[in-house]
């Protein structure tokens, strides 16, 4: 651009220099002879000389005196040596002597400029040289005028300073700067712009520029570059990535607007701004965003900003999601997100964020909230109030997260432990239990195997005789207690076989009907071809016998309902948790009995207690009854489950595992006569001395021989040096130092074909499974009376 100035300013110079020219030539040709000064070249503003083919001085006007010179002392001199008499540099004066021999010899104008400065300013002058030939073409004279063009001077300076300082910008600039011809052809790149990519400037001139760009935004740019064109003088905006010379990629920022060039010419001027770190952190922000979405999407947690002041709600998605509504679908005024509040805790929050409002504090609020579609939902809301200058409220920010589900899990976790913390405190009341009947039948035992020995030398018109009897009917009762407690414990004594669930409930009809019928309606439901359960036919007896006994209370002395059902179902483990005594049950199918009734419901202090040993709600009773049931069922390893409410009845479901064993009828008949025995040597082994003598009486008064042992040990070695005499052992299972099974293990190692008669106060699942219900082991319960004892051993040694 400065040398189309520069070569436009000096062709403006010649042509002004021309022109003088033409005009002093043509006023110089009118002269007939040089002698005649013209009065038109004397007053001519221009400094007008004429010059013979020796340089020297033959006519010069007026205005040559502007310059301080004398016309007259200039005639016959060279401007050498005008020059150096009115002190001018000597090279002036030579070089304009030497500018007229090069104009006659060469016989062409020459053009001469010359600066001049007064220690102020400079100025400027052009002195040119023409040749006047006469027909011939020989030159005669040499004319000269000069003209002041420092103005002129000035503004190419001026002009060539700004280029130089547009030079500078557009080369130092750390900006990329381009211009394109129309069809994208690379004219001019800044220095920068080309070492920014990588280039050097020489390789991307006279290029498409499109071969900067990534290939995926080719045609964008070329839409871009033609919209730009076809609308001149507009600035258009953009982003795309550029591709830099080792391949790698830049985002940048293209201000871009179309302009026509001095020459007509249309073309692009560029200017473009890096912005991969701005496009980086854009990304990550965007990621970021993203990433709290998804975090928000996942926890639940939704985000808010109320803007006081200017009365505006701003939601996520994610909080309208939590609301149960589209984003945007509802205006999100703080009015709009209270009509949203269940209306039993809307004023609880109102308060709240009142006070809050006006404190300027932040708060936390546990809420419900209505979905459109009648979802209730658990909102925790944590709030931040920012103040303005005057301490008032301008701003709230917070967020709400959906905790119905941890509230749910946090109730249920709460259920389970106090269902885990219940079934502690039963296992322990049912240690407690367990011993307390374990001891008391152990005592029970010496008073009903003394009675019964008593009455059996009494004859019933003795004096003792009936007092005898009382106490044996009493031992019996303090008995029949000792196993509900067992039963509670889960220790009692089971007769286990395949049983069918609807057969006993059968049974019991008649039962029902009579004593119930007066209270209530039964109604039953018994799914037919039910699975048989293992377990003791007496003991479910006795749970439906409470659960239908309980159910008939509870209606009162009103007429109620009472359904009894049966069925099976799958039960996963979730179900299985929410039962009682779930004792980690395995999934899988089960038969259940459920009782329900319309009766008064319980409370949830009452259901807490219902199965707690001694509870009751009865005026009378031990409340032994559901806690027998609890107990009765863990024995069978079941679960029970309880729903319940007060005024609206109680449902009991007892659930026991389904069994694949068939029902086999007993081929062995325990009542057969104690005649038939042989007889022989019988060991009793037992740590209570009281139940040692009420088995040596009987066994005696049996006609067997008897050996007694205290412990394990003793009957061991007792056993060894007499095992050939010894026809048949009474073994107790609890026993300290060592218990009845290692005492058994120990005995079969001497003889293996050892017959047991094991007894306990606890249950016969003390024995050992594999010698279970064999021809060599029998289990026989304590308390025990003369003859129960004779009968198991008589059943033991009678099999052959």
């Amino acid at each position: 651009m400065r040398k189309n100035t520069e070569k436009n300013g000096t062709s403006a110079t010649a042509a002004s220099a021309g022109t003088e020219a033409v005009a002093v030539n043509g006023e110089l040709r009118k002269l007939p002879e040089l002698k005649v000064p013209n009065k038109i070249l004397d007053e001519h503003p221009v400094q007008i000389g004429i010059f013979d083919l020796k340089g020297r001085y033959i006519y010069v006007n007026h205005a040559v005196e502007k310059n301080a010179a004398i016309r007259e002392e200039m005639i016959g001199k060279t401007d050498f040596d005008y020059c150096r008499r009115i002190d001018l540099p000597e090279n002036i004066g030579q070089q304009r002597f030497q500018a007229i021999q090069q104009c006659i010899s060469e016989n062409k104008d020459i053009v001469l400029e010359e600066k001049f400065s007064n220690g102020k300013q400079d100025k400027y002058f052009n002195r040119n040289y023409s040749p006047s030939s006469d027909e011939n073409g020989k030159v005669q004279y040499v004319v000269s005028y000069a003209t002041d063009i420092t103005e002129q001077k000035r503004t190419e300076i001026l002009l060539r300073e700004s280029e130089e300082r547009y030079r500078f910008l557009y080369e130092a600039n750390p900006t990329m700067y381009f211009t394109m011809d129309t069809a994208g052809t690379v004219i001019s790149v800044n220095q920068f712009g080309a070492e920014h990519l990588g280039y050097q400037v020489d390789e991307l001139v006279g290029d498409s520029v499109l071969k900067i760009f990534y290939e995926g935004d080719i045609e964008a740019v070329k839409h871009q570059f033609q919209h730009c064109l076809d609308h001149p003088g507009q600035t258009f905006q953009w982003q795309f990535r550029k591709v830099c010379k080792d391949g790698s990629l830049m985002w940048v920022e293209e201000f871009a607007r179309a302009i026509y060039a001095p020459t007509g010419e249309l073309m692009v001027l560029v200017v473009c701004e890096d912005i991969n770190t701005r496009k980086h952190f854009e990304e990550k922000l965007t990621k970021n965003e993203k990433m709290l979405r998804k975090a928000q999407a996942i926890a639940h947690i939704g985000s808010f900003e109320w803007l006081i002041v200017e009365g505006t709600v701003t939601w996520s998605n994610e909080l309208y999601r939590i609301f149960g509504l589209q984003p945007g679908e509802i205006d999100a005024s703080p009015e709009a997100i209270i009509e949203k509040v269940h209306p039993d805790d809307r004023d609880k929050v109102m308060l709240i964020v009142t006070q809050a409002l006006k404190s300027c504090q932040s708060f936390e609020v546990e809420a419900r909230i209505l979905r459109p579609d009648g979802d209730v939902r658990i909102i925790d809301t944590k709030v931040e109030i920012v103040a303005g200058d005057d301490n008032r409220a301008v701003r709230m920010v917070g967020i709400g997260q959906d905790i119905t589900e941890r509230v749910k899990e946090e109730t249920h976790r709460l259920e389970l432990e106090q269902q885990f913390q219940h079934t502690q405190k039963l296992e322990s009341l049912g240690v407690l239990a367990g011993g307390i009947a374990h001891d008391f039948n152990n005592i029970l035992t010496g008073i009903l195997g003394n009675s019964g020995l008593a009455l059996m030398d009494l004859t019933p018109d003795s004096p003792a005789y009936e007092n005898i009897r009382s106490v044996a009917k009493s031992s019996r009762r303090a008995a029949e207690l000792c196993r509900q407690l067992l039963a509670y414990t889960g220790k009692s004594d089971l007769i286990v076989g395949a049983i069918h669930l609807n057969e006993i409930i059968e049974e019991l009809t008649q039962l029902f009907n009579v004593s119930i019928a007066q209270k209530a309606t039964l109604h039953y439901s018994l799914q037919p071809g039910l699975p048989l359960i293992r377990g003791d036919a007496t003991q479910v007896h006795q749970v439906i016998m409470n659960l239908i006994t309980n159910a008939a209370d509870a209606i009162k002395e009103r007429r109620g309902e009472i359904y009894v059902r049966t069925g099976c179902e799958y039960c996963s483990q979730a179900y299985l948790q929410e039962t009682y005594l779930n004792d980690d049950l395995p999934e899988g199918q089960y038969v259940f009995v459920e009782v329900e009734d319309n009766g008064m419901g319980m409370d949830n202090e009452t259901l807490s207690r219902m199965f707690d040993p001694f509870f009751t709600t009865k005026f009378t009773g031990r409340g032994l009854g559901l806690a027998a049931l609890l107990g009765i069922v863990r024995s069978h390893r079941g679960a029970v489950k309880v729903t319940s409410e007060s005024g609206k009845g109680t449902t009991f479901r007892v659930l026991f595992p389904e069994t694949d064993e068939t029902i086999i009828a007993s081929e062995r008949n325990t009542t057969e006569n104690i005649a038939n025995a042989t007889k022989g040597t019988i060991l009793v082994v037992d740590d209570e001395e009281a139940v040692r003598e009420v088995a040596e009486k009987t066994l005696v008064n049996a006609g067997f021989s008897v050996v007694l042992a205290n412990d394990g040990l003793e009957a061991i070695r007792i056993f060894r040096e007499q095992f050939a005499n010894i026809a048949l052992v009474l073994l107790d299972i609890t026993m300290p130092f060592m218990n009845g099974e290692e005492t058994y293990r120990a005995l079969k190692r001497i003889k293996s074909e050892v017959k047991v008669v094991f007894s306990s106060g606890y249950s016969e699942s003390r024995v050992s499974a594999k010698d279970y219900n064999s021809h060599l082991v029998t289990f026989l319960p304590k308390p025990y009376e003369p003859q129960a004892l004779n009968e198991k051993v008589a059943s033991l040694l009678d099999t052959k």
